[in-house]
């Protein structure tokens, strides 16, 4: 099962909006753990067992679909002990 973490601002509406739509389909996605976290001011970062797979660069914030995406290309080599 892959982990994957939302690290959010959890001040900011439009990364809010964001987490919330990316929420409602990663939790439908078979084989994924969600957590969301909250981050720094300002931050959108997408983890897959601790590793990076998307982020918001300057002002622009990946889509969903390109987040769904690299979520699903990342392969599940075991459960962690």
């Amino acid at each position: 099962m892959k982990r994957v973490t939302i690290r959010r601002c959890a001040v900011c509406d439009l990364i809010r909006k964001q987490t919330e739509k990316l929420k409602g389909v990663l939790k439908r996605e078979p084989g994924v753990a969600l957590e969301i976290a909250d981050g720094f001011e300002g931050e959108f970062a997408v983890l897959v067992d601790g590793a990076l797979v998307a982020r918001k660069f300057g002002e622009m914030t990946p889509t969903v679909d390109t987040i769904l995406e690299a979520v699903r290309e990342v392969e599940t080599v075991g459960t962690p002990v």
